[in-house]
């Protein structure tokens, strides 16, 4: 008996119940800043969160409930280390306490269409004048995140990312983010996610192009 081992659930498990679990923790903060009842409780949320940026899942005691309460067992670790789960889970609330900090309005948004790599192609066709670009050639810190090797540094690149979006108000899904975040995680997978990443950029790069 006892406890499932995390290992049994498989990873299209996992992807289906970290996308459902972070989207409903994002939009729920979301919807708390937005409004006026809920947003000091918002805000002090958003902001334990902030302070438990770059820290391990789990060491910031104030946001063990605010990320992991409620969460599916698929995504909960076993022993000493967080789990990839676990980890997609912290960085991804962590960067959307980043990201909507000071903002008017929501900066999780669902869809496809909201993925991190069109996001930050929207940001730069904005923000011209920011970093020159050569046809063809992808800003320097999305392709340092692209060719990380850790979750760690994936993070550390995104949290840059996260903070120029923000200066644009451009928002994206937060639960795709945290299933990509998820997969990056796994050798057999990661590919799968700079795919992604690469072809939002590219299909937001083509929706710049001036028709004709």
């Amino acid at each position: 008996g006892g406890r499932m081992m995390a290992k049994s659930f498989d990873l299209k498990t996992r992807q289906n119940d970290i996308y459902r679990y972070v989207a409903s923790r994002v939009s729920k903060l979301q919807g708390g800043y937005l409004s006026d009842a809920g947003r000091g409780n918002a805000a002090r949320q958003l902001a334990e969160l902030r302070r438990a940026v770059g820290k391990e899942p789990g060491s910031a005691p104030n946001t063990w409930a605010i990320e992991f309460d409620g969460c599916p067992d698929s995504l909960i670790g076993v022993g000493q280390r967080p789990s990839e789960g676990e980890n997609a889970i912290h960085a991804a609330l962590t960067l959307y306490a980043i990201h909507q900090q000071s903002q008017k309005q929501g900066m999780h948004c669902t869809g496809k269409e909201h993925d991190l790599g069109s996001a930050v192609r929207k940001c730069i066709y904005l923000n011209r004048d920011g970093e020159s670009l050569e046809n063809g050639e992808l800003p320097r810190r999305f392709s340092a995140m692209v060719t990380a090797d850790s979750i760690d540094e994936v993070v550390h690149y995104a949290r840059q990312l996260i903070k120029m979006l923000r200066s644009e108000s451009i928002a994206i899904d937060y639960g795709r983010l945290a299933q990509q975040l998820l997969l990056f995680q796994n050798p057999y997978a990661r590919h799968r996610v700079l795919l992604e990443w690469g072809r939002g950029y590219a299909r937001a790069a083509n929706a710049d192009q001036p028709a004709g």
